[in-house]
């Protein structure tokens, strides 16, 4: 995702609380979709976890489909978090804690797509003295507390990309929390 450099940025020198943090990555998360035309492969990816599911190949895992698809794909970064997705989401249909679907699929890719370029890239470049965060336990605390504000926007973005799977008019959910107005800005000290 390219924005990162500015959520990076705007992390380290303002203190931005989790609440904006979250919404911001799902802004740059549909900013990323848009020019790329949404997920190229994502309704394969998904016709084969239901295939599986449903049990009608026995013959081959769906290990050895996500391998086949990713191939098919390029074997691209995105390809290869989307394979990871849909055994994730096999694993908690499995386990009776997810439902099979397009939504859970796409709201479980969207949470690797975010945790794998903002959560494991940058979050710990921000640990250290004088940076934003004192230790690592710090910096995890932050991250369960964006995260919150997450769960409440992946799955608005996962209902807006399905509806939309070209991502040609994709937007992140509106902001969760009330913007300030003018006159309360004017009045805050500088």
């Amino acid at each position: 995702m390219p924005d990162l450099d500015r959520v990076e940025r705007t992390l380290d020198r303002l203190g931005q609380p989790p609440e904006a943090v979250g919404e911001q990555l799902t802004r740059c998360l549909a900013e990323e979709l848009r020019p790329h035309g949404g997920t190229p492969g994502f309704a394969p990816f998904l016709a084969a976890s239901i295939t599986v599911q449903g049990g009608s190949q026995s013959q081959r895992t769906l290990g050895d489909v996500s391998r086949a698809l990713e191939q098919r794909f390029g074997q691209t970064r995105n390809a290869k978090i989307l394979a990871r997705a849909v055994q994730k989401n096999d694993a908690k249909v499995s386990a009776g804690r997810a439902l099979p679907g397009p939504s859970q699929l796409a709201e479980e890719y969207f949470s690797l797509l975010i945790r794998h370029h903002f959560f494991d890239r940058v979050l710990f470049r921000l640990v250290g003295e004088d940076r934003r965060f004192a230790d690592a336990c710090e910096a995890r605390a932050f991250e369960s507390s964006v995260w919150l504000t997450l769960e409440k926007q992946i799955p608005k973005l996962a209902k807006r990309f399905l509806a939309d799977p070209t991502a040609s008019k994709l937007r992140a959910p509106r902001s969760l929390h009330r913007r300030r107005s003018t006159a309360e800005l004017l009045e805050s000290p500088v």
